[in-house]
């Protein structure tokens, strides 16, 4: 063999020891990029689930049956005006995980507002709603615990003066105020 020959079998050692080294790292450059594209699908997928446990966390204003403890209602039932209801809403509405939304009322404007029902926030001009669904569900619940066997008989025909009120469209009218002065003041 010649030195050309020697030269040449040397250049073409060291082409394929490159080629080779250039496939590893094409390989190792498909693997960086397919572990990249991983990742950014798992942010996506964390944020995308950060974003409906925003609302998730808001417990829905519907008309339903509040359960808490027969103490917390008798305690509200004592009060027989806008602290009952504040107590009640607080106690049972309002999310202490969600800072952005404690509860499932957002103020639009001077009169507008939405509440959280069915997974989406609906508008509500004036509040009526949702004062009728609060009024509603409250009536309820004291009307189950406004008993004999819970509230002592002094108690029981004034709390029942108490729970008509919350059925007065005037006096509902008379609540929304405490009621979004309690959202606007922890609400962001």
């Amino acid at each position: 063999m010649s030195n050309n020959d020697l030269i040449l079998e040397e250049i073409k050692k060291l082409s394929n020891n490159f080629l080779e080294s250039i496939t590893k790292i094409d390989e190792k450059i498909d693997e960086i990029i397919l572990r990249v594209s991983k990742l950014e699908n798992k942010v996506q997928i964390i944020e995308h689930n950060k974003n409906n446990n925003d609302t998730r966390k808001i417990k829905e204003l519907r008309v339903e049956n509040i359960e808490l403890p027969d103490f917390d209602v008798i305690r509200a039932l004592n009060y027989k005006d806008h602290r009952s209801i504040l107590y009640i809403f607080k106690l049972y509405y309002k999310n202490k995980l969600n800072l952005k939304h404690a509860y499932p009322i957002r103020i639009k404007g001077q009169r507008s507002f939405e509440y959280y029902s069915n997974d989406e926030w609906v508008p509500d001009l004036y509040g009526n709603n949702i004062m009728n669904i609060i009024c509603k569900n409250l009536e309820n619940l004291f009307i189950k615990y406004n008993v004999i066997e819970k509230i002592d008989i002094d108690n029981l025909l004034s709390n029942q003066e108490f729970i008509y009120k919350l059925s007065n469209d005037v006096y509902k009218r008379k609540l929304l105020p405490f009621i979004i002065e309690e959202v606007r003041q922890n609400n962001l």
